[in-house]
């Protein structure tokens, strides 16, 4: 779902009909919206689908022409605040007032703007379009500089002429939506108090009562940085979960260096920390399976390879093949090493957090959660991460759901019980199903199950499809590190509580903050 604004094209629609009124009809402002709108849309739409085309991505884009309801007796009309147009000096703004009868406010030191009547969006005409465009997975661009503005009269819509501000209406469009990620790109780097002042300073992070707070002492401009500041805060009193704001993209750490160092082969991880590397502007040095270097093969010690590869890196991920791996690592390194998985029952400790917060995301809480861990327990080394880290948490209830010879160790379970952690060891999947809120399937691998004295036909006990989805909640979460194989059907894929793919997604968030938490910046 994508929105944007358009306050300088809305103003150099309206010099254009002052400019061509004496020839042609002149247009009224909610006109010019519309007109603004259709044309920024258009250019996003065809932008969005060749990117989409080169990257060999099948999505449907659409631009819908948006209609917001306001209330006509809004306050907003007798104190205009919505900067539109151009950049002016003091000059040429003071001419324009006097010959134009413009509102005029100087802009976050920038340049003095018209500004014209910013009326609370109240809802969205098109607002079921939407929903079903997005469900049948059509990425939607809609709500463009906030929507065309209109009021219900006598059961009529007629058009308003305002401007909308673009992240009021996207606020409201994003929580009517049930989105929970609100992400309002700016052209500066992010939220600062005393705006280019000498004593400037960043807000990096806060919480919504500290951001209120903020606003409440006066730190945000009108018509700059504090509608969009009210937006935020609209949007998780109305069920939203988070809002990030800040300039587009990063270049914070276009001079580090992630060297990615893999003894053992993977895909998922590896590219997700190259993915999160170069999202946050880094360079990468990358290897997969490094037990082959000429240099390793011919006996160096990790410990070596280690001391070597933190001269060419600022941040070294580590996949070793076995189990205490990255202890051994971080103990020689000079620069941080992340643990990106060591040895069969080890531990994943970034898989464990992205898994964390995909349960938060799902779930709304992790305090009470139950949890059912389901597969080969023994050997896996993400089911033992998120058991560990789950225990930190209060209330929690871990179902271990496997065949006796793939339980969970019994390292995990002297952890667990120290730290007063209710936990079950099953065997039987559908008794546990209805009472858990996250179902957390792993590989049970058959060259396992007969080396262990177990018969093939186990596997198919654990196997999630349609069926055993109508034993699980809800509100619950069907979860997986992938890749899977006989774990779960991909018939499950379409519905609501699979969130095996969002996972891999999640996991790039949270390893770009992993990453920039370690590198200091």
């Amino acid at each position: 779902m994508i929105t944007h604004g358009n306050g300088p094209q809305v103003g150099a629609q309206l010099l254009r009909s002052e400019a061509g009124s004496s020839q042609t009809y002149s247009l009224p402002l909610d006109v010019c919206v519309a007109m603004t709108q259709g044309e920024i849309g258009y250019i996003l739409q065809t932008s969005l689908q060749s990117i989409l085309k080169n990257k060999n991505i099948q999505a449907p884009v659409a631009g819908l022409v948006t209609q917001v309801v306001v209330d006509k007796h809004d306050e907003a009309f007798l104190r205009p605040t919505k900067p539109i147009g151009p950049f002016y000096s003091r000059e040429a703004a003071h001419r324009k007032k006097e010959e134009l009868g413009w509102d005029i406010i100087e802009d976050a030191a920038r340049g003095y703007r018209r500004v014209v009547p910013s009326p609370k969006p109240l809802g969205i005409v098109e607002l079921e379009i939407i929903k079903d465009c997005l469900e049948k997975g059509i990425i939607v661009i809609a709500s463009g500089g906030g929507g065309i503005p209109v009021s219900i009269e006598n059961g009529k819509i007629v058009g308003v002429e305002a401007v909308i501000d673009k992240d009021r209406a996207s606020s409201l469009l994003a929580s009517q939506l049930g989105i929970e990620r609100f992400i309002i790109s700016t052209e500066v780097e992010q939220v600062f108090f005393n705006y280019k002042k000498s004593n400037q300073k960043a807000i990096k992070k806060a919480s919504i009562d500290e951001i209120r707070q903020y606003l409440e002492e006066g730190h945000f401009l009108e018509g700059s940085m504090k509608p969009k500041i009210e937006a935020a805060i609209d949007f998780l009193e109305n069920g939203g979960i988070e809002v990030l704001l800040a300039r587009g993209g990063t270049m914070d750490y276009h001079d580090k260096i992630m060297a990615s160092l893999f003894y053992e082969h993977s895909t998922r991880t590896r590219f997700s920390f190259e993915s999160a590397m170069y999202r946050l502007g880094g360079s990468v040095l990358s290897t997969e399976r490094a037990n082959t270097f000429s240099s390793v093969a011919a006996g160096e010690t990790l410990e070596d390879t280690i001391r070597v590869v933190g001269n060419y890196a600022d941040v070294i991920v580590l996949r070793h093949n076995e189990v205490g791996g990255a202890q051994r690592a971080s103990a020689v390194s000079s620069i941080p090493i992340i643990n990106a998985g060591d040895g069969k029952g080890g531990q994943h400790p970034t898989q464990a957090l992205l898994d964390l917060y995909t349960i938060y995301k799902g779930v709304k809480t992790i305090e009470g959660v139950k949890v059912a861990l389901v597969g080969n327990l023994t050997d896996g080394r993400t089911v033992r991460s998120l058991a560990y880290l789950l225990g930190k948490f209060e209330r929690v209830k871990l179902f271990f759901i496997a065949p006796r010879s793939f339980q969970i160790k019994q390292d995990i379970l002297d952890y667990l019980t120290k730290h007063n952690v209710w936990f079950t060891l099953e065997s039987d999947l559908k008794k546990v199903l209805p009472e858990v809120d996250v179902v957390y399937s792993t590989r049970i691998e058959p060259e396992f199950l007969t080396q262990r004295g177990e018969r093939l036909e186990t596997i198919s006990q654990y196997f999630i499809d349609d069926n055993i989805l109508k034993l699980l909640p809800s509100h619950s979460l069907v979860m997986h590190p992938l890749p899977r194989l006989h774990e779960i059907s991909p018939s499950v894929d379409s519905d609501p509580r699979a969130a095996y793919f969002k996972q891999t997604r999640n996991g790039v968030l949270v390893r770009m903050a992993l990453l920039a938490s370690v590198l200091g910046k």
